[in-house]
């Protein structure tokens, strides 16, 4: 199941799989970056990920709750591929207005600094970003 939503100009993609227990549903995801960032991070909106996980059987999805656990995102980055980002979640105060920052280590051993405005760099828009989110069952 793949979804596209447009967000400032980034896009997000791909619903891999849903889990549930007696009180939470997991949703584990694939994000993909393009386009230009603004420093505070491109928004990201959650509730696309109910749309696209709508058809998935037994799933009674929690649509107006916010997240019971920080949305996890990790870079599955391609072989060979020299620079490392860093992907944050700033939850918003509602489910369509969190943002996603981008961080880079400018320099061996040192903090990370977040993505300067403009171009999203080709290390960014060729990465594989997996995501991770729980929300209450309803």
């Amino acid at each position: 199941m793949a979804i596209t939503e447009t967000l400032q100009t980034s896009s997000v993609t791909g619903i891999q799989m849903i889990t549930e227990d007696q009180k939470t549903i997991t949703i584990f995801f694939t994000l993909v970056m393009a386009g230009v960032y603004a420093a505070g991070g491109m928004t990201l909106d959650l509730t696309q990920l109910f749309a696209a996980a709508a058809g998935a059987p037994g799933s009674s999805l929690p649509t107006g709750a916010l997240p019971l656990t920080p949305l996890v995102l990790e870079s599955s980055r391609a072989p060979g591929q020299a620079n490392l980002y860093k992907y944050h979640f700033v939850p918003g105060t509602t489910l369509s207005n969190g943002t996603v920052q981008i961080f880079t280590g400018a320099a061996a051993q040192t903090a990370l600094t977040e993505l300067s405005n403009g171009a999203l760099p080709a290390g960014v828009t060729a990465d594989t970003i997996s995501g991770r989110v729980t929300f209450p069952k309803l």
